[in-house]
Parts: C-alpha cells; structure tokens; sequence
C-alpha cells in the first residue's frame, strides 16, 4: 500500500467478521472525497476489485454541456402507453446535483458527492423556454430542485481545495457555520422564472431540507407565498429524537419551528396549504417503544399519515452497514435491529394506527411495553 492506495479487508474475511465489515465500510465512506479519497483494492477468492478515486464534481460550465445536450424530454418510443412515473417529472427541472445533508439511510451523499454542482442561471432559463413550446404545457412546472430542493447556490470555501469534511456533518447534529447557506441565488432564479409569461407556477412541493430552509426565513415565506401547490411533502422521517440521531436527521424540535412559520406565512397569504410527512419504521435502533413515541406524537399533533415506508437495506448506505452488523461503524458502539418480520410489522402498525387491521399487532407492541392507556389507540 502506497499514500495513494489502501488495500481494503478481503471479501473472504469481511464475508465471515462483521467487526471487519464495519471497519471496510467506514474506510470506503471516507474515501468519497474527490479530494482526499484513496484507490482502494479488495481482494476476492479469484480477482481484485478496485474502486477508483471518486471523480471531481462537474463545473458549472461542464454541468451547463450535460444539461444543454438535445434530449427529446419524452419517453422511449418502444412504450405504446403512459409512464405514469414520467408524466410526474416530464414538466419538472434538475438545478443541480449532489447533497450534503448526509442522512443515513441515503445513498445521495456516495453516488453524487456532498458537493453541490449547480447550472448557471442561463442554462436553467434555456430549458424553461424549451419546456414552454411543449404543447403540452399548461404552465406548471411541477418540480424543481435536485436531491434536495433548496441546496442549488449553496457552497462551503472549503469545498474548493480539500472537498467536504470527513470528520463531519455539514448539517448534523446542526448546521455548520462554514456552510453558506443563504438561499437568494435560487430565490433570485425562481423570480426570474415566474416572470416568464408562459409561465403560471414553479411548484416546489417535495425535496426542501427544512432545517436548511430555516437558515434563510425568505426562502419558507416565499415557499408558502408562490411555490406549493397545496401540500408540501416533507421528511422527518421519525419524532423519536433517538432515532432520528441514528439517522443523522434533525429531532423534531427543529420540525415544530420549521411547522410554526409554515403555519404563520400561510396564515399571513391566506393560504390554505397543509404539511404531508414521511415516516420510516424499523430503521436500526428504532425499538418497539420509540415507534409508540412517534405514533403518539403524531396523534397529539395531528400529523397522521399514510406515508410510511419500511427501511429496507440498500446498497452503500450506513443504516444497512448498521442493518447488517448491528453495529455504528464510526463509533463501533452496538446498535438495536428490528429484524424479524413480526417486529416490523408492528412498528409499522403502530404509525399506522387508524388501519383497523394494525389492530391486533398495536395491541401486542402495548403489551409488550406494558402501556394500559394509549391516547392513540
């Protein structure tokens, strides 16, 4: 091994050790940077794979060429009838790649990078005017962002000679002070895309990092104002803060201000606009007693909700390292695993109390924890 290269565990010996997987994984996680990140070689039973050093992020000019190239914005000929998934994002706009947002069961931060590649002002509005002599436009340009809405413009000075840190978050456990978080660059393009006239509304109804949101208050009152179509989808994913701290997402505090000057500017437009949450069940370390927490949470707080998704381990992401070896591969500290089917499905019961047929499994999770008396419930 050389300063440029490190020779990863074998797939043989973290195959059998998952002190050895969590110790590979934490390594390849702290190569991404395309700054500091190593050549990295693994050793398999007949061959050596090897992961190249991650690729700098594109320039804006270089992100302008990819975003400026003639795509016909329709799909493959070869499909006789309506892609429902492709009629949601025909009319919709990529400002820019990456996220720094770093939430655990996120892949993002591996495959895009941390560091924000954003297109210029121009190369944006060019695709606004193609996108209006559509004849099926009606006006609405029904998404616009990148893996989070509300990073385009957003930088760190540090990014520009040694990358994103290693050592930290630039949003968890709270917002780093480097970080430039002002939102007026994009603020400034959605009103110079609002002044199109063939243009009726630039919705941005999903995507928004509210705990970035809330670093800039302008960007939340002309959200509310010009830009949500009725219901803004959000993520908190969990109102159980020890969960929430495994999954490097902000705790719920930082929701209710978020939810509060939702609430205020829409009351100051008369709007009537509403907060649609997503929650995850059986995340590592969520045990039976944090999912009642946020069941009953969002019982008190009416936020009851239908969209709850089961974790399920994917690929690169440090909840499934977590999934797998019941371990924090940073700190090495044990973690707790909902892994039978049963406790899964309770957990996922519990935060969806009002489906009759959670029934019987709500009543085995309060059981379990002893609990006589359930508001939810």
């Amino acid at each position: 091994m050389n300063k440029k290269n490190i020779i990863l565990n074998s797939y043989d010996d973290v195959s059998k050790s998952k002190i050895l997987y969590a110790n590979t994984f934490k390594t390849i996680y702290n190569n991404q940077n395309p700054y500091t990140g190593k050549c990295l070689y693994q050793p398999h039973p007949k061959i050596v794979v090897v992961q190249n050093k991650p690729m700098r992020p594109l320039t804006e000019k270089e992100m302008d060429f990819v975003y400026d190239l003639p795509y016909t914005r329709s799909a493959h000929p070869s499909y006789k009838e309506k892609i429902p998934c492709f009629e949601l994002i025909k009319f919709s706009i990529t400002t820019h790649r990456g996220c720094f947002g770093g939430c655990s069961f996120c892949s993002i931060t591996q495959h895009q990078g941390k560091i924000i590649s954003t297109r210029s002002e121009n190369s944006i509005l060019k695709e606004v005017d193609i996108i209006t002599k559509n004849p099926d436009f009606k006006g609405i340009i029904n998404g616009f962002g990148g893996p989070s809405a509300n990073m385009y413009g957003i930088y760190c000075e540090k990014w520009k000679s040694r990358g994103a840190c290693i050592n930290k978050n630039c949003l968890y456990p709270s917002i780093c002070p480097n970080l430039k978080t002002s939102h007026h660059r994009l603020l400034n393009l959605l009103e110079k895309i609002k002044s199109r006239k063939d243009i009726k509304k630039i919705l941005t109804g999903y995507g928004v990092r509210y705990d970035l949101a809330l670093c800039d208050e302008e960007y939340i009152k002309m959200l509310c104002k010009d830009h949500i179509g009725g219901q803004l989808k959000i993520a908190p994913e969990s109102f159980s803060n020890s969960v929430t701290k495994i999954m490097r997402k902000p705790g719920r505090e930082i929701f209710e201000i978020f939810e509060k000057k939702f609430k205020y500017y829409n009351k100051l437009f008369k709007k009537e606009q509403y907060l649609i949450t997503f929650l995850m069940s059986g995340h590592p370390g969520c045990t039976t007693k944090d999912s009642i927490e946020t069941a009953q949470y969002i019982y008190d707080k009416n936020h009851y909700t239908e969209q709850v998704q089961a974790f399920t381990p994917t690929p690169m992401t440090i909840s499934t390292c977590m999934y797998h070896t019941e371990l924090d591969p940073f700190t090495m500290k044990r973690i707790y695993i909902p892994k039978s089917l049963l406790e899964k499905k309770i957990q996922r019961s519990l935060l969806q109390y009002k489906n009759l047929d959670n029934k019987k499994y709500i009543e085995l999770a309060l059981n379990k924890e002893n609990i006589k008396n359930c508001n939810f419930f």
